[in-house]
């Protein structure tokens, strides 16, 4: 009897013993758990926060190089204009001087017949085209297409929408049948290219 009982209260303290080692795992779990948990957000927070500051940075370039390369655009601008200005100026026929006191005649202003286009890819790389002030813009839109740089594939002129950085104005789908002169980009643009996913 007495040997029956020892067993009992053995058994009852390998039970209890097993218990506690249980509740000792399980508690060794859980602070695994959170500690995981926690190293996890942690990680996440700081890939977002390294997601966010790239983007910041990203954008910052971006404009550093879009201001850059328009004052470059500008600077090539004005120096054709000054070019064309110096070449009629060339081309105008000499008048012998008159004792008259007359005023002198003003030069009658021509309308331009030509449109100079500067054209901006996504990639950063830059197209120049000449184009009559009455084609539409749809021109320019196949133009684009087909000069598109390292291009081994067909670019759908659909796909592509041009815009203007200064003034800012995109332009749609009811501008491709509207002139270059109508539209205010003669005599010279510089144009922004975006292609629209298919």
């Amino acid at each position: 009897m007495i040997v029956v009982m020892r067993k009992k209260e053995l058994l009852r303290a390998k039970k209890t013993q097993r218990e506690e080692e249980e509740r000792h795992e399980e508690i060794e779990r859980e602070k695994k758990r959170r500690q995981q948990h926690k190293t996890l957000s942690s990680a996440k927070a700081k890939f977002e926060e390294d997601e966010v500051r790239r983007f910041v940075e990203q954008k910052k370039r971006e404009k550093e190089e879009d201001r850059a390369y328009l004052e470059k655009l500008k600077a090539e601008i004005a120096r054709d204009q000054e070019e064309k200005r110096a070449r009629t100026a060339s081309e105008l026929p000499l008048i012998a001087p008159s004792n008259s006191t007359s005023l002198p005649t003003a030069v009658p202003k021509t309308n331009p017949t030509i449109c100079r286009l500067h054209i901006r890819l996504p990639s950063g790389q830059s197209i120049k085209g000449e184009f009559g002030v009455n084609e539409p813009l749809s021109a320019v839109m196949l133009y684009v297409s087909q000069n598109w740089p390292n291009s081994s594939t067909f670019i759908d002129p659909q796909s592509i929408q041009l815009m203007t950085s200064f003034p800012k104005q995109e332009f749609t789908s009811e501008d491709r049948n509207r002139s270059l002169l109508d539209l205010g980009l003669c005599p010279s643009a510089v144009l922004m290219v975006r292609q629209i996913p298919q």
